[in-house]
């Protein structure tokens, strides 16, 4: 938690004044930022172990959404990465918080699941958009990424959705997408059905596939350190890997590969 002196100094001079005035500020703030992290782990915490109604007296709904509000407020004047870290977290939470919403709604309110599965869309469909605008707010950055490390962008393997035996045409999510069409592209055929695409680990995405022929493909995309390796089995063997690049923000994996000669 923020000391005494620190809390003060923040309320009447804001840091930026702090900073002009103190003999070493980057000291001062990576104090300051060390206290924050503490404070948030240890309010983390709180919400775990504490009784509910003592919860219910810490985190109001005054409380909290001060604290949601400051966290996502940025300067319009605010570097770009700043921006996509703030609408990202919005995501986030607008995730966390349809998830709440809906599991209430289909455990309390409407349990059948012919009934409530226009709601389960509708809710689903929400959640989507909002990392769509946190990608396409984030797409600038991608841009400069590709542009100096002579890279193209492929996908966020962290969005990318479990699924079983679905026709690809029924395929949703961007990022979902892109990984079809991308191992479509690399495995030189067209894929009709997705058996399945599974995350069995962060490190690790199982799939198959059915291609236009009917044969099925298997294979899976793998990471380590800052690559991600995309293989393709047959039989158990190994028949073709492709290595590609991961840069790791805010707990997605963005994945590129080397822009290719013309």
């Amino acid at each position: 938690m923020l000391k005494n002196d620190s809390r003060r100094r923040l309320i009447e001079h804001g840091w930026l004044e702090i900073a002009k005035r103190h003999s070493n500020p980057s000291l001062a703030l990576n104090r300051l930022k060390n206290q924050a992290v503490e404070a948030i782990n240890d309010l983390a915490l709180l919400a775990e172990k504490l009784p509910d109604e003592v919860k219910r007296e810490i985190f109001t709904y005054g409380n909290v959404q001060k604290l949601v509000n400051s966290v996502l407020d940025v300067n319009p004047d605010a570097d770009p990465a700043d921006h996509a870290r703030s609408v990202h977290l919005a995501s986030n939470i607008v995730r966390i918080g349809i998830g709440t919403c809906l599991r209430w709604y289909v455990t309390a309110i409407e349990k059948d699941a012919v009934l409530n599965e226009p709601i389960r869309s509708h809710l689903h469909k929400s959640a989507d958009i909002c990392d769509q605008i946190a990608f396409k707010i984030r797409l600038p950055q991608i841009h400069l990424i590709e542009e100096k490390e002579n890279l193209a962008y492929l996908f966020n393997v962290t969005k990318i959705k479990d699924i079983y035996q679905t026709r690809v045409s029924d395929i949703q999510g961007e990022d979902t997408q892109r990984f079809i069409e991308f191992c479509m592209e690399e495995f030189n055929c067209e894929f009709d059905i997705v058996q399945q695409i599974i995350q069995t680990s962060d490190n690790e995405i199982k799939f198959e596939f059915i291609d236009s022929p009917g044969e099925c493909i298997r294979g899976e995309l793998v990471r380590s350190d800052h690559n991600y390796a995309l293989k393709r089995m047959v039989d158990g063997e190994l028949i073709l890997k492709r290595t590609l690049i991961a840069q790791r923000e805010h707990y997605n994996y963005y994945v590129y590969r080397e822009k290719r000669k013309t």
